[in-house]
């Protein structure tokens, strides 16, 4: 829908706003559930690896997809890019049907309410103090540096004169900056949970110290 939309030159600020209310809905559905579907797939002794090939891999498409996008608009226009994403969706909703994915039946529970479900993770939140300071970073993380980043990242290109494959550019370094800051968990044994929720906080602020020197050399 938003290709043929752009391609009518028919895309409006409203209308970008509720299809960006409609994506960011799916995205917080489908973010929680891709990680946990992990232990249901592979065996308990293979979930630390398996975690950091998946947040690799994850960090890795920061790469690619930037990269693809400018591509697409820089020798098509925006509807050609959409075009593409709408194609690698479409692409990723067979790949993640069960009988590909071979997932093992869901554990019996107690039926509990959502609300008795979010009165329990509030309680253990609280109790823990390092979720309560790696809540904490994150939230400050985002909102102070990756989001004004990625807002400026834009506007440095437009300023400069640039075309989209610049703004690629200056996201595919995000991207590199990222994986080069991320230790690799899976290559060693952990002690506790803890620990590696600690190095993927680290892998944040380090990635984020990388990546703000960015708009500096866009010029």
């Amino acid at each position: 829908m938003i290709s043929y939309v752009v391609a009518l030159d028919g895309m409006t600020f409203l209308l970008l706003l509720v299809l960006t209310l409609f994506f960011g809905t799916i995205d917080a559905f489908f973010g929680p559930v891709k990680t946990s579907m992990i232990p249901k797939i592979v065996t308990k002794e293979q979930t630390q690896r398996a975690n950091s090939l998946f947040q690799g891999t994850d960090q890795v498409a920061f790469i690619l997809g930037p990269l693809l996008a400018g591509v697409s608009m820089e020798f098509g226009n925006v509807s050609t890019s959409y075009s593409v994403a709408t194609g690698l969706v479409l692409l990723s909703t067979v790949l993640v049907f069960p009988p590909f994915i071979k997932e093992a039946p869901a554990e019996k529970r107690v039926q509990q309410t959502p609300l008795l479900d979010l009165k329990e993770g509030f309680h253990y939140v609280v109790r823990s103090n390092f979720l309560l300071i790696g809540i904490g970073v994150l939230i400050s993380y985002n909102f102070f540096v990756m989001g004004a980043i990625i807002v400026a990242m834009p506007l440095v290109v437009d300023y400069y004169g640039g075309t989209p494959i610049n703004l690629s550019y200056l996201e595919v370094s995000l991207g590199i900056g990222m994986v080069i800051a991320r230790p690799s968990p899976g290559s060693s044994k952990l002690k506790t949970a803890e620990s590696s929720r600690y190095m993927d906080y680290s892998e944040r602020l380090s990635s984020s110290s990388f990546s703000a020197s960015l708009p500096t050399y866009s010029g």
